[in-house]
């Protein structure tokens, strides 16, 4: 955007922030504005100060933050003694997804990328409600299994859901047989 200056004196116009920069037109008669993006959810502010002999005057530039995306909370279908599907939606209004999964574990009650299984997806775009079916699960046994995705903003993930598997048949002599 171009700012019109109205000056009988040399001027100069500067910015005190690197991601707003201005540029005087070569006819003197006004600048420029470049904004960059802003990958932030917080709001910044800039200044703009055009200065002539013994004048100054400001202007503030505000520039919102991109809206965080939302993720909803895991739902469990199918669960079986050894398995279980896992589904959860997700929108970004402002930001691509990169990647997308679940992180699994029967150990950490809040697991994440660092210390629980991982089922993930690589893609593009801003919204959608992936479906991911996890094998080799111990039976009756409890997980904890929560979604994420990946910005520009980072990993953000979503809440925690819990769910226990099936019971074993006593003939099969799996880690979760009742006993006797």
């Amino acid at each position: 955007n171009e700012v019109a200056v109205e000056s009988n004196v040399a001027w100069s116009v500067s910015s005190n922030a690197p991601w707003l920069t201005v540029s005087k037109n070569e006819a003197g008669t006004g600048f420029t504005i470049v904004v960059g993006q802003n990958i932030s959810i917080n709001t910044r502010e800039a200044t703009v100060t055009v200065r002539g002999v013994g004048l100054s005057s400001s202007l503030s530039v505000f520039q919102y933050g991109v809206v965080p995306p939302t993720l909803s909370e895991v739902s469990i279908l199918g669960i079986t003694k050894h398995s279980a599907t896992c589904r959860f939606t997700y929108y970004s209004e402002d930001l691509d997804v990169t990647e997308y999964g679940i992180c699994y574990s029967n150990t950490a009650s809040t697991p994440d990328k660092t210390n629980a299984k991982v089922e993930k997806q690589s893609g593009s775009g801003r919204s959608g409600s992936p479906s991911f079916n996890i094998t080799d699960l111990k039976s009756k046994t409890t997980y904890y299994v929560r979604s994420y995705i990946v910005t520009t903003l980072g990993t953000q993930y979503g809440e925690t859901t819990q769910f226990t598997t099936s019971v074993s048949a006593p003939e099969e002599g799996d880690n979760g047989t009742p006993q006797v």
